[in-house]
Formats: structure tokens, C-alpha cells, sequence
């Protein structure tokens, strides 16, 4: 199911991926690559409150699997319009990823995104 999921992702067929994850997340509850992923698709289709959900499960699944805090981190970079919260949440998630992945494969995008905040930050605090 994982495999076809990520077939259907690539094609950007959302909502089948969803499907198949939702069907690999019975099979499996406990894997937080799934929710990972399935909380890519959410974002993906704008759906905001299902990809958080889905992020923090697979953080509560795996206190240590950095891609989902850098992935929940983009979510609340999304949705920034809700508050000053959110921004601060993404910086968060950005800087704990850096922490447990500091050479990882979103390590570059996760430090141009603190940067990013960080200047946000200043521009308003001033």
C-alpha cells in the first residue's frame, strides 16, 4: 500500500494516496512514515487540520523522526495568516529538526526557513 501511495503521490493523484494510506494506516497504525506521508498529501490539498493531525500523530508515534517536525514546520509556515502562533510554532519545528538532523535532506530549506522567520520576527518586533 505505501509503494502504490507513493505512486499515486508522484502523480499527484491526492486523493487515491490518501486512500491507500488510509488502508496501510489500519494494517499498521503504529508506522509514523505513514502518517507522514499521508499528512503530505493533506497539505498538499490544502487541507490543513487533517496534515497536522497526521504530523503530530507521527510525532507522537516517533518523539525523534526529525522529516515529520520539518513537514509539520511548513504546515504552520503555510497557514501563517491565522497569527503570529503559527510562526512561532514554525520556528520551532524548523530549529528541533535542525537539532535531530542537522546534515539531513531538509536541513538547508529548514535553516532558510528559520532565517526567514527570524527576520519576520525582528521586522516586528521592531
Amino acid at each position: 500500500m505505501f509503494n502504490h501511495a507513493q505512486m499515486n503521490a508522484s502523480s499527484s493523484d491526492y486523493e487515491a494516496a490518501i486512500a491507500d494510506l488510509n488502508t496501510a494506516i489500519a494494517l499498521d497504525p503504529q508506522n509514523p512514515d505513514l502518517y507522514l506521508l499521508r499528512g503530505q498529501m493533506y497539505l498538499a490539498i490544502y487541507e490543513w487540520d487533517n496534515a497536522g493531525a497526521d504530523f503530530d500523530h507521527a510525532i507522537e508515534v516517533s518523539p525523534n523522526d526529525a522529516p515529520a517536525y520539518f513537514h509539520r514546520g511548513v504546515l504552520y509556515y503555510s497557514i501563517l495568516q491565522t497569527g503570529l502562533t503559527t510562526r512561532d510554532d514554525a520556528l520551532t519545528d524548523f530549529q528541533h529538526y535542525l537539532e535531530l538532523a542537522p546534515e539531513g535532506e531538509f536541513a538547508a530549506q529548514a535553516a532558510e526557513y528559520v532565517e526567514n522567520i527570524q527576520r519576520e520576527l525582528d521586522v516586528l518586533n521592531e
